[in-house]
């Protein structure tokens, strides 16, 4: 049998940690976040919005995790992301691209983009958890693409990047 950290609310509605089987997790959860977890915790992402900062290092409040986005965002703008706390086992997702892994590669391969980058308009953040979803317009040198980026923090670091955006049709003479 598996066993994971389950979190218990205690009397001040913090989560404290107690290895339990996977199954008596499940038997017990009541009906609110914490059966939540239990499923996430069978299906191996261990995390669950509400879990506290003992657990997973200090937990960044809402305005801390869009500080971090908007610095790698305005790192983008201004073609200077030295800045940007990168996680140094960081992956980037995106459409044009095969799955990217390491700082290295990463911040390699945004520097390569970075030319094309004019301006970026963020429009909205949604924070939950460890993850900013961010929608925002991205001018480059071939117009403006609509974006949504997913990216996880973690212990304020910039963890994974998971790009999905609209590009422009494409023109046809003719």
């Amino acid at each position: 049998m598996r066993y994971q950290a389950a979190l218990r609310p205690d009397t001040n509605g913090l989560f404290d940690s107690k290895l339990l089987p996977c199954r008596a997790i499940l038997r017990t959860a009541p009906k609110s976040g914490m059966r939540r977890f239990a499923w996430a915790v069978i299906l191996g992402s261990g995390r669950h919005p509400n879990v506290n900062a003992s657990l997973g290092g200090a937990q960044l409040t809402r305005e801390e995790k869009v500080a971090v986005v908007e610095a790698y965002l305005k790192g983008l703008a201004s073609k200077d992301i030295s800045k940007v706390p990168f996680a140094t086992d960081i992956t980037f997702e995106g459409p044009r691209v095969p799955p990217l892994a390491g700082r290295e590669v990463v911040v390699g391969f945004l520097k390569m983009i970075l030319p094309a980058i004019k301006d970026i308009q963020i429009k909205q953040h949604i924070v939950e958890g460890d993850y900013v979803a961010t929608v925002f317009d991205m001018e480059t040198t071939d117009g403006i693409d609509r974006v949504f980026d997913r990216i996880r923090l973690l212990d304020g670091e910039v963890k994974e990047i998971h790009s999905f955006y609209y590009p422009r049709p494409l023109q046809t003479n003719g």
